[in-house]
């Protein structure tokens, strides 16, 4: 009976839980501006990456992020927070991706809610994620 619920609560948790992700979005999502879909607890370290392709199969579609990135309110797209993109290892390729990499560190925002990351010069955002402190319970209950 147990094997026979996992599918289905899988299918529920999809549903309920991932419904902020499955909004219609009013921007393009980049695969390359990469957060946490699970989300984020309030005071919790939080961390956006941001990969720029420079060799591997993923090169000939390279990515420059702006020099500041903004976090916004995925209910009336609001900016909420803005930072600055620090490159990773002063700006050297990473030898295993063969991608730049940089990160956007929005920790200090607390706010719970569902939010993206933005990039306002590529005009692209990540996926949708929710800040609150139980962002982890219903893939806990989910699995057990």
């Amino acid at each position: 009976m147990k094997a026979l619920c996992q599918p289905f609560l899988l299918t529920c948790f999809t549903f309920f839980y991932m419904a902020p992700a499955l909004q219609a979005l009013t921007y393009a999502v980049d695969q390359r501006i990469i957060v946490d879909q699970l989300g984020y607890r309030t005071a919790a370290k939080k961390i956006c990456v941001v990969a720029g392709p420079q060799t591997g199969y993923n090169a000939p579609k390279p990515f420059n992020p702006a020099s500041t990135y903004q976090l916004r309110r995925s209910a009336d797209d609001a900016v909420v927070f803005t930072g600055p993109t620090v490159a990773w290892n002063n700006g050297a390729v990473h030898g295993q991706s063969g991608d730049l990499v940089w990160r956007f560190d929005f920790t200090a925002f607390t706010t719970p809610g569902a939010y993206y990351v933005f990039d306002p010069v590529n005009q692209v955002g990540s996926y949708i994620f929710e800040i609150n402190d139980g962002v982890y319970a219903p893939m806990l209950r989910a699995a057990t």
